[in-house]
């Protein structure tokens, strides 16, 4: 998890690293976090996520199955530990650079399941303006918070809740000015490959079969959702006892994806990297909750008319295209 005293932060990655990706004519470099596209692949007769006392010697704690697997540490700005993707138009060359901050530089700190259009659609917006580079971070929105609330040089919070946004703003560390909603999304029920029962319905999540549901803690905000749904179907507190709490959206994903979990709940855009596991049922459209992302520029910016430009690029209609693309609906989109 992300920690405030300047200790490295480790996060889950993907196997196969670093990678640098083109946008257009000219050279867009992503440095890519070390969290994930589709879940990665469990090394073999690896043991994912074993819990203490589980009997298992050779097996990965609990902490990992909290952070979604292998760990790494992340990359670094100035003194701190905040996890970057760098986005650079105009760069030289296929090197990877982290260049110095300047005044066309923009950090923005975003959920997690946002990551693969942001990633695109921040290499169209370096494309677009010259001289402008984006960064990048990823994690649970709680905890992006829970960084501009101490003073982390982000210029742009992009939230999963917009009730963290709401109370952001209501304390003065986001502005109103320029706020964006852009994207929705959907919660489905995931089921790891190997379970031999059918979960086609609710009910199914109480079958004794059913030993392990995973489930982000409740301030991250997939896992307020799954759990007001729960609740209001009446089966919170006959399976409490089985949750297994992990740290974001991506973890929960891979949590499943490796079998470690019998159930998950995740996002209807996560559901569409897995390797693995299968969707036993879409939460119906009735019982949905509201999940809305929205960007907001941070109050103390250093970067304010910058900010706000990459705001209002977040609504153009090149940006919602790569959003329907990765599975999201923008705000103007039918039910």
């Amino acid at each position: 998890r992300e920690r405030l005293d300047g200790t490295p932060i480790t996060l889950p990655r993907v196997r196969h690293g670093y990678r640098t990706h083109v946008a257009g004519r000219d050279h867009a470099q992503v440095e890519s976090n070390p969290v994930g596209s589709p879940a990665p692949e469990a090394p073999k007769g690896a043991k994912f996520g074993t819990q203490p006392g589980s009997g298992s010697g050779s097996g990965r704690t609990s902490r990992e199955l909290m952070t979604g697997g292998l760990s790494n540490p992340v990359t670094r700005i100035g003194s701190g530990a905040w996890p970057l993707l760098l986005v650079a138009a105009g760069l030289a060359g296929g090197s990877m650079a982290v260049p110095r901050a300047g005044a066309d530089e923009l950090l923005v700190g975003a959920a997690i399941s946002v990551r693969q259009p942001l990633v695109e659609i921040a290499a169209r917006y370096g494309v677009e303006r010259p001289g402008a580079r984006v960064r990048l971070t990823f994690g649970a929105t709680s905890s992006l918070a829970a960084q501009v609330r101490a003073g982390a040089p982000i210029d742009v919070l992009v939230s999963a809740d917009e009730r963290i946004v709401d109370e952001l703003e209501r304390r003065g560390f986001v502005a109103r000015e320029g706020r964006r909603e852009f994207a929705l999304n959907r919660l489905v029920v995931l089921v790891a490959a190997d379970l031999e029962i059918s979960v086609d319905r609710p009910e199914n999540l109480d079958r004794p079969e059913v030993k392990r549901i995973a489930i982000p803690e409740v301030a991250v905000p997939v896992g307020r959702y799954a759990r007001e749904w729960l609740a209001s179907r009446g089966l919170l507190k006959k399976l409490e006892g089985r949750i297994v709490p992990t740290a974001h959206a991506r973890a929960t994903l891979a949590a499943v994806d490796h079998g470690q979990v019998d159930v998950a709940i995740v996002y209807a855009t996560d559901a569409r990297l897995s390797r693995a596991a299968r969707v036993a049922f879409e939460i119906p459209e009735a019982e949905q909750p509201r999940i809305a992302y929205v960007a907001a520029r941070v109050t103390n910016s250093q970067h304010r008319e910058l900010a706000n430009d990459f705001l209002a690029y977040l609504g153009n209609q090149a940006t919602e295209a790569v959003l329907r693309r990765a599975g999201f609906t923008v705000p103007e989109d039918p039910p």
